[in-house]
């Protein structure tokens, strides 16, 4: 219920906007991938100067696709979120303005300006966070992917800490 009026507060452009900006996270996420990748690949291709000079030219493009999408998504996933929070920041206002003053009454001043500010603000930002997230997830699944491509040994050796914790060794000598 709550994440519906949420969304109901956002505005129909951002709404919109929001399968671009998930997209554009999505081709920042591949782009850092392929830096790795092209790294790799130069590494292994350094007797053959023109494949170098490829992979150098393919890491620079790789990276600029990186940072241009990085910024894009940054700077309009920022101003979705601040259109976000001053439409929360309405709505709260209307609903103080209207509630029964018993409310507001037992309410501080402390405690209403901490919702109008701080818990509006993390709401807003979650959007901000959520692309963000989306784009290291997708590093993060191609490079395992890639690794395990390289050597299915070594994202064995790679995934098992982050899947498979030894125990913790017993506090008492043994």
């Amino acid at each position: 219920e709550e994440l519906g009026q949420v969304t109901a507060m956002v505005e129909a452009r951002d709404r919109r906007q929001w399968p671009v900006l998930l997209g554009v996270s999505l081709v920042a996420g591949v782009s850092r991938s392929m830096i790795l990748v092209l790294i790799n690949a130069g590494i292994n291709a350094h007797t053959h100067p023109r494949v170098l000079l490829l992979d150098s030219l393919g890491v620079l493009l790789s990276m600029a696709v990186t940072l241009v999408a990085s910024r894009f998504f940054t700077v309009r996933g920022h101003e979705v979120s601040t259109r976000l929070a001053m439409s929360m920041r309405r709505r709260l206002r209307h609903l103080i303005g209207t509630a029964d003053l018993r409310f507001v009454e037992r309410e501080s001043v402390s405690t209403l300006h901490y919702h109008m500010m701080v818990s509006v603000a993390v709401i807003s930002e979650m959007y901000g966070a959520f692309l963000a997230y989306v784009g290291a997830l997708v590093t993060l699944v191609i490079n395992f992917v890639y690794i395990g491509w390289l050597s299915p040994t070594g994202l064995v050796h790679t995934a098992r800490p982050a899947v498979w914790r030894p125990p913790p060794d017993p506090p008492w000598p043994q």
